[in-house]
């Protein structure tokens, strides 16, 4: 799969917001099933876990439970700051994430929330095969790049 961003975040990140100011302070939701054709649409598919800031809830417009980002190793490169823990919520193999800005997002169709959609183990990686309520693990790594060439 490839990485998709909803149309809201690519206007931001073309015009005046970066994507680590976007999205700072979000959250990552895992479902099992197929992803959506882009990070526009909702999803089909049964939310599994969140992942937060030490397993927090998170709070949207605060950074209650917010994830941070920084800067990586490489130029275009942005990796997780932090302790991102998984919260199981159902039980099922993770297939995609969604990656949602610091805003309440329903997860309804929108081309004006700031998303970022990719495949489990593409981006973000989980450290488990299997997610159940019970689940609560620290995230093994997640890192985008965008090569500048």
């Amino acid at each position: 799969m490839t990485i998709r961003l909803s149309s809201g975040l690519c206007t931001a990140v073309v015009t005046n917001t970066g994507l680590g100011a976007c999205m700072q302070y979000g959250h990552v939701r895992i479902y099992g099933g197929t992803q959506p054709l882009t990070a526009d649409a909702p999803p089909a598919s049964t939310l599994l876990a969140r992942v937060s800031a030490d397993g927090i809830t998170p709070v949207p417009g605060t950074s209650t439970g917010g994830l941070e980002l920084q800067g990586g190793a490489y130029p275009g490169e942005l990796v997780l700051r932090g302790n991102w823990v998984i919260k199981g919520l159902s039980t099922g193999v993770p297939m995609w994430w969604r990656f949602v800005a610091n805003a309440f997002d329903n997860d309804t169709s929108s081309p004006y929330l700031y998303r970022i959609d990719g495949e489990v183990g593409e981006s973000l990686v989980l450290g488990t095969n299997t997610i159940t309520p019970a689940t609560s693990l620290v995230v093994a790594s997640f890192n985008l790049i965008f090569p500048p060439y």
